[in-house]
């Protein structure tokens, strides 16, 4: 499976470094009120000794496939692609093939809509990257590559405010 992080929009001129902070209690709790058991998604948690498994996640439409061109940037290396929600605004993702995980950061999971999934939550820990920061397992109903529609998207969010960190690969 291919993994795909959420980057923000920006200008092409310099600005200070973000400064990312933990997502306060009071943000935690707020944003997991809204914890979704996954059967309602179709999705199937398995435990097994590497954690939980999640079977009927990330599903594709019987014998769709697309060809999605990169966004040309400055570097000609950087896999970026436009991505977008039902009923949503467009979205700059990067496709991270080392990444075990797709990723999300809270702000932009806000504006998507995703909802946790749990109880309990299921964290998630970056393996690809050093990142002092967790995550939490997320869904989002429908993520639409061009005309290829993923239903029950998994993504991990970031639990920071701010940019993803080391996971957007300096992007």
């Amino acid at each position: 499976m291919v993994s795909i992080s959420f980057l923000a929009s920006s200008c092409s001129t310099s600005k200070p470094p973000e400064t990312v902070k933990p997502l306060s209690n009071d943000q935690l709790t707020t944003f997991f009120k809204n914890t979704r058991d996954p059967r309602r998604f179709w999705i199937t948690v398995y435990s097994s000794p590497e954690g939980p498994v999640f079977s009927g996640a990330n599903r594709l439409h019987p014998n769709q496939r697309v060809t999605i061109p990169f966004i040309k940037s400055t570097s000609e290396s950087i896999p970026l692609v436009n991505v977008r929600a039902l009923g949503s605004a467009t979205y700059t993702a990067l496709i991270d093939t080392s990444s075990s995980d797709s990723w999300v950061d809270f702000l932009t999971a806000q504006s998507l809509n995703v909802i946790p999934l749990g109880p309990p939550a299921y964290e998630r820990y970056p393996r690809h990257v050093k990142d002092p920061f967790t995550g939490y397992l997320t869904v989002l109903s429908t993520l639409k590559l061009n005309v290829l529609h993923i239903e029950s998207a998994l993504f991990s969010m970031r639990t920071t405010t701010g940019s993803l960190g080391p996971l957007s690969r300096s992007v």
